[in-house]
């Protein structure tokens, strides 16, 4: 078996990673970001209902537009898409802004879910899917665990804790 489609599977696996683990620090942290943003609680559950609503979305229609464009292309859209959202973020100017970008994240990360499941089926032999299988157990699984670790980190909840943990999201993401 050659490894060069291992590396790629290899990086969708870190691109769901980072997809659930963005949707999870951003309901652990969204207290900070709203005190951050002086935004209200219902504009604040904007943040995370977009960003849930897109996702499921993104899973639905997924699959349908791999099989029309190539993997390799759906792939990378995918994941620039998903990157690029996360590092414009930081940089928004307005509530509005960061609306978009998270409804953006959230087709991204949802278009990357089913990614994974393809692109493991796809390029691992029929005697190494079940291992596959556990790979993509392992984002619904140890993710959530993962990021719930910012939260016992001991930091005060004053500072650049929202930063600390907005950065931790986009540095994989870029990769």
């Amino acid at each position: 078996m050659d490894i060069k489609p291992l590396f790629g599977l290899g990086g969708v696996l870190i691109a769901a990673i980072t997809s659930q683990f963005t949707d999870r620090v951003t309901s652990i942290a969204l207290a900070d970001v709203r005190g951050a943003l002086g935004i209200s609680h219902d504009s604040g559950t904007w943040i995370e209902s977009l960003y849930v609503s897109a996702r499921i979305i993104g899973m639905v229609i997924s699959p349908w537009l791999l099989m029309t464009f190539t993997l390799r292309r759906w792939a990378l859209f995918a994941i620039a898409l998903c990157g690029a959202s996360s590092v414009l973020i930081p940089f928004s100017p307005n509530i509005e802004a960061i609306y978009a970008l998270r409804l953006l994240q959230g087709l991204a990360g949802g278009l990357i879910i089913p990614l994974l499941m393809i692109t493991t089926f796809r390029i691992l032999t029929p005697n190494l899917r079940l291992y596959g299988l556990a790979i993509y157990a392992l984002t619904a699984t140890f993710t959530p665990a993962l990021a719930e670790s910012p939260r016992s980190d001991g930091c005060p909840r004053r500072g650049g804790r929202v930063r600390w943990r907005r950065d931790l999201v986009a540095f994989p993401r870029t990769l």
